[in-house]
């Protein structure tokens, strides 16, 4: 029978919240067992995943457990894609759960074969569909997916399958923070049709947001940079209410925090390097990455909190140095580790 939706699940090492989630999962489909299919994709997890998923999955003919090796978030969702049958796929984590009976709302939600419908929006009051979307609605759907702290993850999205094999969409394996984004504009800028709509659906119940170094950080934010310029260039010149330059600003300015304390702030801490590279490192990135622009504005300060918001002032400012010091000095006070 033909499935409505393939639900594309990433495991890693999820034995303590999976059977939380496989639960809510099955109450989230309710009756409609025949039209979905969950994809339990094991990304090479080394307790106790596969089984906890394995025996779950026997009592529910719509789940099918895939054993992996380890190929990071990215790889294992493309693999569902590869392996997904449904007319729309969407992307869930293990941890998280979501709305009952969810798959009845999403039938009448498609009934228009929209490219991408977009759930949990919650500054609309009614269901509405964008059908040949134009250039000015794709630059607000920028905007939307990432307003007050964002929605710019995989949750509530759902794209027609055949869309992305038309356009070969696939997850960027080399980005390993924020490579859902990334997708989720790679989509809207190729979509002509979308559902937006304030049923909810997904419940985040997990941070899946660590404060730890990672030394891939710095490679993957700068591609991640690169490729949403590349995107955003062909809109820029039609960005008359200064929308797409917001949207721009946010995401550098979350990005560069990140390269401060995730990376060069991590390594100077332990000296792995000095405080001078460290602050040449900075302001090297900031000028020719296109990231100083996105200090001067006060717009995102209310996402930020009062740290980050020190931060973007002393950066205003140039003031390089100075923010990896008060980075360690606040890592200090509030005892934040930054190493595994």
């Amino acid at each position: 029978m033909k499935k409505d939706i393939s639900f594309i699940v990433p495991m890693y090492n999820a034995e303590e919240y999976l059977e939380r989630t496989l639960n809510s999962i099955v109450e989230m489909v309710g009756e409609k067992q025949n039209k979905v299919e969950v994809l339990l994709i094991d990304d090479g997890s080394s307790d106790e995943t596969v089984m906890l998923a394995k025996n779950f999955s026997t009592n529910y003919d719509f789940f099918k457990v895939i054993p992996g090796k380890h190929q990071g978030v990215s790889g294992t969702r493309n693999t569902g894609i590869k392996l997904a049958k449904g007319e729309y796929v969407t992307f869930i984590d293990s941890d998280d759960t979501f709305r009952k009976n969810f798959v009845t709302i999403f039938e009448s939600l498609i009934t228009e074969k929209p490219d991408i419908v977009l759930a949990d929006i919650e500054v609309i009051k009614h269901t509405k569909s964008m059908m040949n979307l134009t250039i000015d609605q794709k630059i607000a759907l920028f905007k939307l997916i990432n307003r007050g702290r964002g929605n710019t993850g995989i949750g509530s999205k759902f794209f027609k399958r055949s869309f992305l094999e038309k356009y070969a969409l696939m997850y960027d394996s080399q980005i390993m923070i924020s490579e859902d984004a990334l997708f989720n504009y790679q989509a809207i800028d190729k979509a002509t049709s979308v559902v937006l709509t304030p049923e909810e659906f997904y419940y985040v119940l997990a941070s899946h947001t660590l404060p730890y170094y990672n030394p891939n950080i710095l490679t993957s934010e700068l591609r991640y940079r690169k490729q949403t310029a590349k995107i955003f260039a062909k809109y820029y010149p039609y960005d008359e209410n200064g929308e797409l330059l917001w949207t721009d600003n946010k995401i550098k300015l979350l990005g560069y925090i990140k390269l401060v304390d995730r990376y060069y702030g991590p390594l100077y801490i332990k000296k792995e390097i000095s405080l001078s590279e460290a602050t040449k490192k900075l302001r090297e990135i900031a000028e020719n990455f296109d990231y100083t622009g996105c200090f001067k504005s006060k717009a995102h300060d209310n996402v930020l909190g009062m740290r980050y918001i020190v931060f973007r002032n002393m950066l205003k400012c140039k003031l390089y140095r100075t923010t990896l010091v008060f980075n360690k000095y606040m890592d200090r006070i509030k005892k934040t580790q930054r190493w595994k």
